[in-house]
């Protein structure tokens, strides 16, 4: 018998770059819909987004709720550009855009509540 700590450990590691989020939940489902799940998971930028979703919630239907959540989104719900930050950026330079649209998305689908938690989130486990 193999001990736990010799096999082999799959891992999903998602980029940053904005439209890669979008992309790397198609291949997340693909990688569900066979059977592939990860043991641990990286990310960073919006790929941080799309792994820590990922990890509380790995699950096809919760991988298609997170597909409905990108194809939902438009730019002006992360990006927030209005004439009044455009006028903001020439004295300021130091952004275009503020945060908040981004925080608003965080704060409605990606935040785990306690009732998205799972005590065990891993599919290949029964209860």
């Amino acid at each position: 018998m193999v001990s736990n700590q010799t096999q082999p450990k799959t891992a999903f590691v998602f980029a940053g770059g904005g439209s890669f989020g979008a992309i790397q939940v198609g291949m997340l489902h693909a990688l569900a819909a066979h059977g592939i799940v990860a043991d641990v998971v990286f990310g960073s930028s919006v790929g941080a987004l799309n792994g820590a979703y990922y990890a509380g919630a790995p699950t096809i239907d919760d991988i298609k709720q997170l597909e409905a959540i990108w194809r939902g989104l438009h730019r002006r719900d992360v990006f927030q550009v209005t004439w009044r930050t455009m006028l903001g950026f020439v004295p300021r330079r130091d952004f275009l855009a503020t945060s908040e649209g981004f925080r608003q998305l965080i704060d409605k689908h990606f935040a785990l509540s306690k009732s998205r938690r799972r005590k065990n989130p891993d599919p290949r486990r029964r209860h």
